[in-house]
């Protein structure tokens, strides 16, 4: 069994911690979160459920049953063990569903704060864009070491953590929106992939501010006429996972429900500051510029994220105003092939965002330059070759 102890803070000048200890097989170990000591006021140590979150998966994965000292909110508990842990089950034969002791509370702060991440993606300015047109308007951004600058060394992906938190925080100064920034140790104790945990860290860092924030805003990945449920994507089951994640204090909502990503991107380039942060990048130890002392996050203009946000724009007519965050020239130098490999995963696998692409290309017959077909040419023979050299 996991015996979890009590939480605590520690303040040391401009930052404070929040903190549990946990015990397995003798084994101690320290889950922790980090932010600003502005920030105090909107945390709470009554009760532990950013922790319960994290704690509940690494017993979940290990099989063991877990015990917390400090009290769990009533609605967060039942979400986990009624709930999500039941979905988990289904269709599992070599799992079990864990046992989870701990006092229950139903605490409700009342906090009037309304968030959203802002990674400086196209699903972040969409989820902004999208709430300050309708009946909720943003308060807070925020942004987590959650897992998300990739699952190195702590140090490694906290150096990337910390530069693109002061390009968010420009943004955050500009918009005169507070930001909500939290680091952790996910990456160190959490042995299961950021892929397939992502909405639960995220969702986790969000409920350490729940006296302040009341609901958070969480950009969905698979627009609802596509989801999928029962199926092994976490991006699909993020509508029914976030039912189980809220608290009597902090409800969590789905920002973009109905909108798949060409129409998040179409929808954002009305929105000026796109233009000036726009960041889609993959974050990697290719960022050279990173260092220990600061440096900048840019778009490589050369990875599947960055090349299909750019086909996008440019089916859009839109990608010559994000000349400041792409490399144009690159671009226009690899235009068709780019192209092409758009054209391939359509064609071969029907991938989801190369066929809102396609579809996209079909709605406002979009010109697809003859160049293109020749690189699709090549670009199928490579796995034949491939094939063939093999054997």
């Amino acid at each position: 069994m996991i015996k979890v102890g009590g939480v605590y803070k520690r303040i040391d000048g401009e930052k404070i911690k929040i903190a549990c200890d946990f015990y397995s097989d003798g084994n101690k170990q320290t889950l922790w979160y980090e932010t600003a000591s502005e920030f105090e006021d909107y945390i709470s140590v009554e009760n532990c459920n950013p922790f319960f979150i994290i704690l509940f998966l690494i017993a979940f994965h290990n099989q063991e049953d877990i015990e917390f000292e400090t009290p769990v909110s009533k609605r967060l508990y039942y979400g986990f063990t009624k709930y999500l842990q039941e979905i988990y089950l289904l269709g599992q034969d070599k799992l079990k569903g864990i046992n989870v002791k701990c006092e229950l509370v139903s605490t409700q702060y009342e906090g009037s704060g309304i968030a959203t991440a802002m990674s400086l993606g196209v699903d972040s300015f969409y989820s902004l864009l999208e709430k300050n047109n309708a009946f909720d308007e943003i308060t807070h951004l925020a942004l987590f070491n959650a897992g998300a600058f990739g699952q190195y060394e702590g140090e490694i992906s906290r150096r990337y953590f910390n530069v693109m938190k002061n390009i968010v925080q420009d943004l955050s100064d500009e918009l005169s929106l507070p930001l909500l920034w939290v680091d952790t140790n996910f990456n160190e104790i959490l042995n299961i992939p950021f892929g397939v945990t992502c909405i639960y860290r995220n969702i986790a860092c969000a409920l350490l501010f729940e006296k302040k924030i009341g609901v958070y805003y969480y950009s969905n990945a698979v627009p609802f006429q596509d989801m999928q449920v029962f199926c092994d994507s976490p991006e699909d089951q993020e509508l029914v996972l976030s039912y189980g994640l809220s608290s009597e204090s902090l409800e969590v909502r789905m920002s973009g429900l109905f909108k798949n990503r060409v129409e998040k991107t179409k929808a954002i380039t009305d929105f000026d500051i796109t233009k000036k942060y726009l960041n889609v990048c993959i974050v990697t130890s290719e960022y050279e510029n990173v260092n220990e002392t600061g440096g900048t996050i840019e778009n490589c203009s050369k990875c599947f994220k960055c090349r299909r946000t750019m086909v996008t724009l440019d089916i859009l007519g839109e990608l010559s105003n994000y000349k400041n965050v792409f490399d144009l020239d690159y671009y226009n130098k690899n235009r068709n092939r780019y192209l092409a490999e758009t054209l391939y995963h359509f064609y071969r696998s029907k991938e989801v965002f190369s066929v809102e692409i396609m579809n996209l290309i079909r709605e406002i017959k979009f010109t697809i330059p003859l160049k293109v077909y020749y690189y699709l040419f090549i670009r199928g023979l490579q796995p034949i070759l491939k094939f063939l050299k093999l054997k």
